[in-house]
């Protein structure tokens, strides 16, 4: 199987660079970013791709391959309310298919996908703050987003 890229836009990975340039404590790697920048994309069911996005890795870190299976399943049950269809195990089972490939691993369409996640949640954090100092800052943004249930009636997002 070819090693797919995870992708993020320069804003973003700008953005990663200035918080974590003078980040002295607990170790905050691109792929932690990467992954709270999803993890926002998802609860907003928020993507977007009409930004360049470049790789930064071919391979997910191991803090987050060991948990490869919860990504898919919440990638594709996002995918899912999306697409405001419903839970049914055709439905499921159809975007299982189209988005992975073997059934833990992400498919092309799937990799490219959740990098749209990424960027949309990374476009919804900056949306918050354009000068975030360091991790902790961004970590706190990122759960406020998550658990503000009017966030999207709030700012308008598709």
């Amino acid at each position: 199987m070819i090693a797919l890229p995870y992708k993020m836009s320069k804003e973003a990975k700008d953005m990663y660079k200035s918080m974590t340039q003078d980040w002295n404590y607990a170790n905050f790697t691109m792929w932690d970013f990467y992954y709270f920048c999803f993890s926002v994309g998802f609860s907003k069911r928020k993507l977007t791709s009409e930004n360049k996005l470049t790789g930064f890795s071919n391979t997910m870190e191991i803090h987050y391959f060991v948990f490869r299976s919860e990504v898919v399943a919440a990638l594709v049950s996002t995918e899912i309310e999306r697409k405001g269809l419903t839970m049914s195990a055709e439905n499921i089972i159809a975007e299982f298919r189209e988005l992975t490939d073997p059934i833990d691993s992400l498919s092309p369409k799937g990799q490219e996908i959740l990098n749209y996640y990424a960027e949309g949640g990374f476009r919804i954090i900056a949306g918050e703050s354009q000068s975030i100092r360091d991790p902790v800052e961004f970590m706190t943004i990122c759960e406020k987003i998550v658990s503000d249930e009017s966030f999207l009636d709030d700012h308008h997002l598709p």
